[in-house]
């Protein structure tokens, strides 16, 4: 090609292309069985390529012309989709009518050397379509141009992009550019997580203790804390405590990975919520249902040795208790027979009263003889 353009033009500094906007349908062209034909662009455009005779249907590579380059840099440049063009070196098959070239090529002044390519689309990319197919014209004349080009299966290449310069546009069109509506914008603005910083003063408001903030928001916990405590009336800071305590501390030990369900928390909440229980279970809940993530609750209820008590039951201990820890007694510090008590008492207590309130109950108990 390159051979043929430089014999046929002189001086190809001198050579340039000229242009005339038409309706198609008044030259017999029929683009409405193309793919991505608008029944009406903005404009359509015929372009006369002075001396380019038989250069359009010049074969380059396995069922592909010259032509092909043309429009290939029309979808990536000017963000045209294939079928982008027509050309008058084109076969006529079943998908086209044969078209009239004849007076396009009268009003485009062409000579018997010329071809010419019709090209169609949005008002706003033509000027860019014209500049490209010229400029592609023009590099013809130097030979094959230096370019990122894509390998496809069939061993053919396609232009993908100019190769990094001074004109290379960032970023790249390889595809056209959607555009987005400030509605669309403010909807997804409404979608969007609170910042982090939002997020450490929710949790400062919740009284949730500093040294969890890193585990419950590198997991991204807090809506999760947001539904516990919104659908089951649970207590913020003892959320906060159950996640980046006990929770980070399983983690640590069984390893669960980014693909861990932290659903199931919300799931034991609610069973505890169903059973009457008191939430202070879910910590000896926690690792059992962690590490046997499909057990069921009631089983894992079992294995945590639940047993039903009630406070009056558990506070008629508390004189036997006493007696026992006078007779044991090592330590002096106030309140160490009451530490004592709550530690007998702890495991027949969980899940069935406040470990607060039974605490407060033996506190008084004791103080009233």
């Amino acid at each position: 090609i390159k051979k043929i353009l430089n014999e046929r033009v002189e001086n190809p500094n001198d050579w340039e292309i000229s242009t005339i906007d038409i309706d198609p349908r008044s030259y017999g062209i029929d683009l409405v069985g193309t793919d991505n034909y608008e029944l009406d662009p903005d404009r359509v455009v015929a372009v006369n390529l002075p001396y380019f005779k038989d250069i359009l249907s010049f074969f380059t590579q396995p069922g592909k012309v010259f032509a092909n380059e043309l429009s290939d840099r029309l979808k990536v440049i000017a963000c045209m989709e294939r079928p982008n063009l027509l050309h008058s070196e084109m076969k006529q098959t079943p998908d086209w009518r044969p078209i009239i070239w004849e007076p396009i090529q009268a009003q485009l002044e062409a000579t018997e050397h010329d071809a010419q390519v019709v090209i169609w689309g949005d008002e706003q990319d033509m000027e860019t379509a014209i500049e490209t197919i010229e400029e592609r014209c023009r590099m013809a004349f130097e030979g094959v141009p230096n370019e990122t080009r894509k390998s496809l299966p069939d061993g053919t290449t396609i232009f993908e992009r100019v190769l990094p310069g001074p004109d290379r546009m960032y970023p790249d069109t390889d595809t056209a550019p959607i555009p987005i509506t400030q509605e669309r914008i403010e909807a997804i603005q409404k979608t969007l997580p609170p910042d982090i910083s939002e997020r450490m003063k929710q949790l400062a408001e919740w009284n949730v203790p500093a040294d969890c903030y890193q585990y419950i928001l590198r997991r991204n916990l807090v809506p999760l804390m947001e539904r516990i405590i919104a659908d089951y009336g649970a207590k913020p800071s003892f959320v906060g405590s159950l996640l980046g305590h006990t929770m980070k501390n399983i983690d640590g030990k069984l390893s669960l990975g980014a693909d861990f369900d932290f659903e199931i928390l919300y799931k034991l909440w609610g069973f505890v919520k169903e059973q009457d229980l008191q939430p202070e279970i879910i910590r000896e809940l926690l690792p059992i249902v962690c590490a046997s993530p499909a057990k069921d609750f009631h089983a894992a209820l079992q294995e945590a040795g639940y047993r039903k008590q009630t406070m009056d039951a558990l506070i008629k201990q508390v004189p036997e208790l006493v007696k026992k820890f006078e007779q044991i007694q090592t330590s002096t510090t106030p309140g160490a027979v009451i530490d004592w008590i709550m530690g007998q008492l702890r495991r027949d207590a969980i899940g069935n009263v406040s470990l607060k309130e039974l605490r407060d109950t033996i506190t008084k108990a004791i103080q009233h003889g």
